[in-house]
């Protein structure tokens, strides 16, 4: 069975603190019993160097210490509470006040020691000693001769009692605090949790359609920083929908207006077709309307497939000056019909592009168009090719009405239509933003309203265009 995130999260930091006050309880014990036996240590030292200045005082070591240890063995007794040893120049045990045969030390090492130091210590278990004992030796000497080894023994029975006190007191404290640490770990869990869980709520809530509830972002940075993003990411959906419900009306108020004027000139030819002059126009318009309404359908053809990256570019060799002035051809008549300046200016005569001329002439006709829509009377209209390179540049620049700054970011969105009613579907500017991406290219507006528009393409003359599908 899966566990949730808040038992994991619960489970690791307790484990953490667990092991963090276990190497800590490890540390203080190790410290604690370092410092008791040092202790014990340093004031036996103390204590057997004043011993053994008693015994030099009262004992005449000039015969020798066996000599010393045959006729003045009630003296060590007499000056030494605790266990002594006497031992000759070898380390060979000649006296022990608890009547021991032979000595429990290691003899290589006792010399070793106060040959270096000028003394050996040593905490060792013994078996004639239930507790551990803590041994000093020091050297007897003699005209600055050593000739024989004091031995001090002490038992650490104290030590070790205060050690297991103070290892109780460790524990408990130990046990105390990671109990609390534990509660605490709770809790801060809780913190981090409860926010992720509004959050998973919220994202169901989401994931139902469900976009009337907002997230108040709470908690740690990083769930303030998810829950803001889902929030943008909620506004979005609502801000795409909002334009999706836009777009089906106008799309279908844009339909409807050719097929209305289609089925009122069938319906009109239909009651009366004996009319030649009525009958021509009807078709004329018939057809035009006709066309127009394919027009549009292709145009949301495209851009569905333009979107889900089906459209691959024909590419063929394009003289660019030849490719603008047929469109300057094409839109010769309606910009005379309009009372409209309209012409190309180019800095080269010939300009060879390999590019699908066919989506290339979809971009300029929906920028042209644009254009013209904006412009008023004797506007103008241009078209500006200048070669860079490894890049060619062509600006088309009207003097028209502008585009207001709160919408100039949002042109190239698809389904953005802004405030004008001379707008149509809302995708013409996205189709050409597309296809200028899938070219390789980039395209940027420059406008400013009552003073007019420019949309400025750069081209590369050779692009590869599966990189630019993968971007």
């Amino acid at each position: 069975m899966k566990k949730s995130f808040r038992f994991y999260l619960i489970l690791n930091l307790t484990i953490i603190i667990i092991f963090a006050i276990f190497i800590l309880e490890i540390a203080v014990i190790f410290s604690v019993k370092n410092y008791f036996y040092k202790d014990a240590t340093s004031k036996l030292k103390s204590q057997a160097e004043l011993n053994l200045g008693y015994l030099y005082r009262y004992i005449d070591f000039s015969k020798g210490i066996k000599n010393v240890v045959l006729d003045d063995a009630f003296t060590f007794f007499q000056y030494n509470t605790g266990h002594l040893e006497l031992m000759d120049e070898e380390a060979n045990l000649l006296l022990s006040t608890i009547g021991l045969t032979h000595t429990y030390l290691n003899k290589t090492e006792i010399l070793t020691g106060i040959k270096e130091s000028g003394y050996y210590t040593s905490i060792d278990k013994f078996s004639f000693s239930d507790s551990k004992i803590v041994s000093v030796a020091l050297p007897i000497t003699y005209q600055n001769r050593m000739i024989g080894i004091s031995v001090f023994q002490s038992s650490l029975k104290e030590a070790d009692e205060s050690i297991f006190n103070v290892l109780k007191l460790v524990i408990t404290i130990g046990v105390v605090v990671a109990i609390i640490a534990i509660i605490m770990a709770v809790i801060a869990s809780d913190m981090i949790v409860k926010p992720i869980y509004r959050l998973k709520k919220y994202s169901d809530e989401l994931a139902k359609g469900n976009y009337n509830y907002k997230y108040n972002p709470q908690g740690p940075l990083e769930t303030v920083k998810l829950g803001e993003s889902m929030n943008y990411m909620r506004d979005e959906v609502l801000k795409r929908d909002a334009v999706k419900n836009e777009f089906i009306a106008n799309v279908s108020h844009e339909l409807k207006t050719p097929l209305t004027s289609i089925k009122g000139w069938a319906y009109t030819l239909k009651e009366d077709s004996s009319d030649e002059e009525l009958l021509k126009d009807g078709l004329n318009i018939i057809e035009q309307e006709s066309d127009r309404l394919a027009q549009m359908v292709n145009d949301l053809l495209d851009f569905s497939r333009l979107l889900n990256k089906k459209v691959k570019l024909e590419k063929k060799t394009i003289d660019m000056v030849q490719f603008l002035q047929a469109l300057e051809m094409q839109f010769k008549p309606r910009a005379i019909a309009e009372n409209k300046n309209f012409y190309i200016k180019s800095n080269v005569k010939s300009l060879k592009y390999l590019n699908d001329p066919d989506k290339l002439r979809q971009v300029f006709i929906n920028l042209l168009d644009n254009a013209f829509k904006f412009t008023s009377e004797d506007g103008t209209i241009k078209i500006d090719l200048k070669d860079m390179g490894e890049n060619f540049v062509v600006s088309v620049i009207d003097d028209g009405d502008g585009i207001p700054e709160k919408d100039r970011e949002h042109v190239f969105e698809k389904f953005y239509r802004g405030d004008t009613k001379k707008s149509h579907t809302g995708i013409g500017l996205s189709i050409v933003h597309q296809i200028v991406k899938l070219s390789g290219g980039d395209i940027k507006l420059v406008s400013e309203v009552g003073k007019g528009t420019s949309f400025i393409i750069t081209l590369p003359k050779v692009f590869d265009e599966e990189k630019c599908d993968e971007e």
